[in-house]
């Protein structure tokens, strides 16, 4: 009898060790699988958007604001951008938001003020569009790093569970 209860103990320990394996080392991958692909994507239209078309737009609203949100009752948040642009492209009018392809929103609070100061309301601009897709626009075209290479930076470190599993399991239980 006493050996049917701790094999009982055994099997729910392995089935709370499979759930824990799961969200710590299966889950992370997968997500990271998708950060690589979305991110691989991103950069391949980064560096394509530097052989695009320009043409003259305006910038139709450009308000420096603050991302808030709430930790403890206590506000925090860093500086962003939120703008909007026109552009013509073959007597249609399209609207676009991105400054450059990687993260749409700030990065760095230096760069919400440098946004702010360089595209205020009302300033005509280039704008850079897909001649394939006209609502693909940027206004800053190519790669730039950190922002064009974020997803793929944060694939690697959701991926770092499995240099864990293979570690673990090829060179530890060989021994």
């Amino acid at each position: 009898m006493k050996n049917i209860s701790i094999m009982h103990e055994v099997y729910k320990m392995s089935k709370k060790n499979n759930f824990v394996f799961f969200f710590m080392s299966i889950l992370p991958i997968i997500i990271g699988i998708y950060f690589l692909f979305m991110g691989t994507k991103e950069i391949i239209i980064a560096d394509k958007s530097s052989e695009w078309p320009s043409v003259e737009g305006k910038i139709i609203s450009s308000v420096l604001g603050k991302n808030i949100s709430t930790y403890r009752r206590h506000p925090r948040g860093a500086p962003e951008i939120l703008f909007s642009y026109e552009y013509e492209v073959y007597k249609h009018i399209f609207r676009g938001n991105r400054v450059i392809y990687g993260y749409i929103n700030n990065f760095f609070t230096s760069d919400a003020y440098r946004q702010s100061k360089i595209y205020p309301k009302a300033k005509v601009i280039k704008v850079y569009y897909n001649p394939n897709n006209y609502t693909q626009s940027v206004l800053e075209p190519g790669i730039h790093f950190p922002y064009s290479w974020n997803k793929i930076l944060m694939s690697l470190i959701l991926f770092l569970p499995l240099y864990f599993i293979i570690k673990y399991e090829f060179l530890y239980k060989n021994l």
